[in-house]
């Protein structure tokens, strides 16, 4: 098994921020709103897993394995917390908005890193 490090996660987060990009300037063949919808939701997933990574690897002892769990069910705890904070966030202030862009970039955005980490390995 092969563990990430810092330099892993700063690659999955910009990647997760390009494939946004990428997925927006697609759906501006669709139309606009579901464009910066698309985006949004790309963004929500890419903050989620900022934070998550923020989380994990911040300096710890490795003398104490207990800790580093903890911070993985902290770190994804937290990730929840801020998915559903910005979902609410988007649905209550972003109009108009598509609510099938924004879960379907988002879906499309989380996967990004197992493709990441399981194809690139490096």
């Amino acid at each position: 098994m092969h563990l990430g490090d810092k330099s892993q996660a700063k690659r999955i987060i910009l990647s997760q921020l390009a494939m946004t990009l990428i997925a927006a300037l697609a759906l501006l063949f669709v139309g606009w709103i579901t464009a910066y919808s698309g985006f949004v939701g790309g963004i929500i997933a890419t903050i989620a897993n900022g934070v998550f990574a923020f989380k994990v690897f911040a300096p710890y002892q490795a003398q104490k394995p207990g800790k580093l769990l903890a911070r993985f069910y902290s770190g994804e705890l937290l990730k929840l917390a801020v998915t559903g904070l910005l979902f609410a966030a988007a649905v209550l202030w972003v109009e108009p908005l598509s609510i099938g862009a924004v879960v379907g970039v988002y879906l499309f955005v989380a996967i990004v890193p197992m493709f990441i980490s399981h194809f690139f390995v490096y």
